[in-house]
């Protein structure tokens, strides 16, 4: 299954939601490619390949159960929100053309400085990894209402416990989990590092 068939927000939601707020007269289409970019980067490895597609496949049926809509709407929707709008941060005032590289600019707008610019991606990183945070705690709290969570099936990629990223090499002994949850491999010689 595809990663960009089934996107977990809309860009309504985004646009409502958002923090910092989205002017509504942006395109939808140049948003759908971030949330699409969010939820394979960030979500995917939270949730592990099989659960990933598991969710996507009954959203799109609609037969997702109560335990499920609760999980997307409180967890992983803000989730996904977050990141897109810090990957949009990131990328959102530059577009690819044939001269190359290109600055949107407009005759009643200035671009914002740098400096600023990676002040305001650091403040929605640490948001979204606050999220993503909330949902592997979530996750791991309540395994047993998410049948598809803990299967046996070989997956093409396995759940990641780990929750913030740090640019401090710890060394190979640390572990951003070390067994808090009951369900944590983090020590059973299954740890993914991305």
């Amino acid at each position: 299954m595809a990663i960009n068939d089934y996107p977990f927000i809309k860009t309504d939601y985004l646009k409502t939601y958002a923090i910092p707020t989205l002017n509504k007269n942006i395109d939808d289409n140049h948003l759908v490619p971030y949330i699409y970019n969010a939820q394979s980067r960030y979500l995917l490895p939270s949730l592990g390949s099989f659960f990933f597609n598991d969710l996507k496949t009954k959203g799109k049926a609609g037969t997702l159960s109560a335990n499920e809509i609760t999980l997307i709407d409180d967890y992983i929707k803000p989730m996904v929100m977050h990141y897109t709008m810090m990957t949009l941060l990131e990328d959102g005032a530059s577009t690819i053309s044939n001269k190359g590289i290109q600055e949107r600019n407009s005759t009643f707008s200035n671009p914002m400085p740098q400096s600023e610019v990676i002040g305001k991606v650091s403040k929605a990183r640490n948001r979204a990894d606050d999220y993503r945070a909330r949902l592997v705690k979530y996750l791991c709290d309540n395994t047993s209402q998410f049948p598809a969570l803990s299967t046996t099936e070989i997956e093409n990629i396995y759940r990641n416990y780990k929750t913030y990223t740090s640019p401090v090499y710890f060394g190979n002994n640390y572990s951003s989990c070390c067994n808090r949850y009951p369900n944590c491999r983090c020590n059973s010689g299954t740890r993914n590092y991305y």
